[in-house]
């Protein structure tokens, strides 16, 4: 883990320790609240990372200018395949697309090879996962995960999945209680995505950092109100 999110996370954990006391909450309900608001301003903060419309493709198309390649993904490549029905010709030892046996695709008055049209396809799937972090980030509400714990057993668990279009696992949100305390877990990404990659960024790291401070401040202002109610000094 980063050393500044760390240190962030320590403080994090010991203003967390205040606020149960003084708000008088079951720590799995505090957990689930102040998660819930941790995922927000972590999705917040992501929001501004994100490239400008048209600036991927943008980007992609002047490194083919500068004669650079682009890797084409192989699940990009294969459903080209399969959508245009691709078939070797043995005598011109082309491969031929469709029942009209075409080698050429005609877009916006041009002819593109397969090459290029998945290329093209490629660019159109990175310009339309620019705001893939920051979706990630979105878990949702966790508060439900803090709710009914008097009729579960001490020591279970309760989990929430944030799913992308095709089911895949994109984070996932974990409480877990004992009979003396609790703790919460987010984990973002999986086997199945590279959220887990996006999120290690040097940008996205200092915005993680940002919300779990600004998460701990809040938590700060409550906890200082409450003291001087008291009439206690912070």
């Amino acid at each position: 883990m980063n050393v500044a999110i760390a240190a962030k996370t320590d403080g994090l954990n010991r203003m967390l320790g205040r606020y149960i006391e003084l708000a008088k909450k079951l720590p799995q309900e505090a957990l689930a609240k102040q998660g819930t608001k941790l995922a927000f301003e972590l999705a917040n903060r992501l929001m501004p990372l994100m490239p400008a419309k048209g600036a991927v493709r943008e980007a992609g198309i002047e490194m083919l200018k500068s004669g650079r390649g682009i890797r084409v993904r192989p699940a990009v490549r294969e459903r080209l395949m399969f959508r245009h029905t691709a078939h070797s010709d043995i005598a011109s030892r082309q491969t031929r697309y469709g029942k009209s046996s075409k080698t050429g695709f005609r877009r916006k008055g041009k002819t593109l090879n397969f090459q290029a049209l998945a290329v093209q396809a490629e660019l159109n799937v990175r310009e339309r996962g620019r705001g893939y972090t920051q979706h990630v980030a979105r878990i949702g509400n966790l508060k439900e995960l803090g709710n009914a714990w008097s009729q579960v057993a001490a020591g279970s668990r309760k989990q929430k999945f944030h799913r992308g279009r095709y089911n895949q696992l994109l984070a996932s949100a974990g409480l877990m209680v004992s009979e003396k305390n609790a703790s919460l877990t987010l984990l973002y990404g999986s086997k199945s995505t590279e959220a887990g990659s996006a999120l290690s960024t040097p940008r996205a790291q200092k915005a993680t950092e940002d919300a779990i401070g600004a998460v701990t401040d809040d938590m700060g202002v409550y906890v200082l109100r409450k003291l001087r109610e008291r009439g206690i000094a912070a």
